[in-house]
């Protein structure tokens, strides 16, 4: 076992710090993480900063192949703005299990998140709180069941979101609220049995979601699900090869939106309109 904590900027980091976690995720419980478990074998690391710019945290995990299990905790809460925060995340190990959150919190500009994890079920957690501008999250999973989150709020704007997951049944959550526009979300699922969740609401606008799903004709069971709420001028195209695909797009109270989804054979395609208006929808099944 190995329990590591880093102290950057004007962070101070202990056993007893971090009593009230950030939200849970599907299935991380990083609640009370700076209680971490020594009770077991594999590895901890705690990183905490606050009113800092310029920083960069790298951690890196499982690189002997010996442990899995690892887990990463890196906390940046902004009482003034903060920018420039680089964060590089590297997970492996034997079977993995590992899980990663990276949250940020306060206004914060130029941040540049990069998760790589490898192997079976692995989760990762990207939380951009109250104004992000001109960010961007990397997610890369290769493997088995990974799960992937990111979510940002607070009228974000020009920031780039790009989930790259390899292999079976991997699952990608993405979230924009509150105003956010001209972001950029591309979603890469090559294999089978995976699904994308893409929700764009409370007035995010001009944003562009790229969904790819499927390697070649013979993948498939690959889901894809599009949400606008309150949402204008945002371009969305799913693109799923294979077949016995599905994708879904629900647009409510949601105008000026350009929809486009290609789907190759025995797949099924929904896109659902309530209260919305001037909307383009194409939809191409080979």
């Amino acid at each position: 076992m190995k329990l590591l904590a880093l102290s950057v900027g004007l962070a101070l980091v202990s056993t007893a710090a971090f009593s009230a976690g950030p939200p849970t995720g599907k299935e991380i419980n990083f609640n009370g993480y700076g209680l971490l478990s020594a009770a077991d074998k594999d590895n901890k690391s705690v990183v905490k900063q606050a009113n800092d710019q310029g920083t960069v945290v790298k951690v890196t995990q499982g690189q002997l192949g010996v442990f899995d299990g690892n887990r990463s905790a890196v906390d940046i809460r902004l009482q003034s703005p903060g920018n420039n925060n680089n964060v590089k995340i590297t997970q492996s190990g034997d079977r993995s299990y590992n899980d990663s959150l990276v949250k940020i919190a306060g206004t914060t500009g130029g941040a540049d998140v990069d998760i790589n994890q490898q192997g079976h079920t692995n989760d990762s957690v990207v939380y951009m709180a109250n104004d992000e501008d001109n960010s961007k999250v990397d997610v890369m999973q290769n493997g088995v069941d990974h799960w992937s989150r990111v979510k940002s709020t607070g009228k974000s704007k020009l920031n780039r979101t790009f989930v790259a997951q390899e292999g079976i049944q991997n699952d990608s959550e993405i979230s924009y609220a509150d105003g956010s526009s001209s972001n950029l979300v591309r979603v890469t699922q090559k294999g089978a049995d995976h699904d994308s969740d893409v929700l764009l609401s409370a007035g995010s606008s001009e944003n562009r979601v790229f969904v790819d799903q499927g390697k070649n004709t013979t993948r498939y069971n690959n889901e894809s699900m599009i949400d606008l709420y309150a949402s204008n001028e945002n371009t969305i195209r799913v693109n799923q090869r294979g077949n016995n695909n599905w994708s879904n797009v629900d647009l409510d109270n949601a105008t000026n939106n350009t929809i486009s989804v290609t789907q190759s054979w025995g797949d099924v395609s929904n896109v659902v309109q309530s209260g919305s208006m001037n909307s383009t929808v194409t939809v191409l099944q080979n």
